[in-house]
């Protein structure tokens, strides 16, 4: 599945917990009791003087695993 952004999510692995890229994409698992759902926040630098981060896309995960494509470095959040 494709979003308006070009970012292409993929079912991914449970294993390893945590954000790990292997050459074609990223696999984001992670594990919680209580949380119903995951926003997966994707930030790139502006080209301003400040370098601040501007949202580049946000994903709401369901389910056990995602899988994102897109190379670009992250910034992810878990919101419970």
């Amino acid at each position: 599945m494709t979003d308006d952004k070009g970012i292409r999510n993929y079912p991914g692995s449970p294993h390893p917990l945590g954000a790990h890229y292997d050459g074609h994409g990223t696999n984001f698992a992670l594990y919680s009791e209580h949380a119903t759902k995951v926003e997966l926040c994707l930030f790139r630098r502006s080209h301003d003087e400040q370098q601040e981060f501007v949202e580049y896309a946000r994903i709401i995960i369901k389910g056990w695993s995602s899988r994102s494509s897109d190379k670009r470095k992250i910034l992810s959040k878990l919101m419970c």
